[in-house]
């Protein structure tokens, strides 16, 4: 878990260098040290909630991950300064 949150951290931060390749390198560190956590975090998550069903919590925290996601890669968007164009105005 530490490994995951300084792997984050620094990817935050190494988008600021505008480096290609030190960019891919952390995102390569987030995905080396994030995707082992998933399965653990989905099941304490489930048991937390015990009763609502597996399928229903899981669906959920999907769900709120794929927003969350969305708008982080927004915020991160915003905070480097380049906000997508519209394709049409190209």
């Amino acid at each position: 878990m530490i490994g995951s949150s300084l792997s984050l951290l620094s990817f935050a931060l190494m988008l600021w260098t505008e480096n290609f390749y030190i960019v891919v390198f952390t995102v390569f560190c987030v995905g080396l040290f994030m995707l082992p956590l998933v399965p653990a975090m989905l099941e304490l998550a489930c048991e937390i909630c015990f009763p609502i069903g597996e399928a229903t919590s899981t669906g959920f925290m999907y769900a709120i991950a794929h927003i969350c996601g969305g708008l982080g890669g927004i915020g991160l968007t915003a905070l480097l300064g380049e906000l997508p164009s519209n394709a049409s105005n190209e």
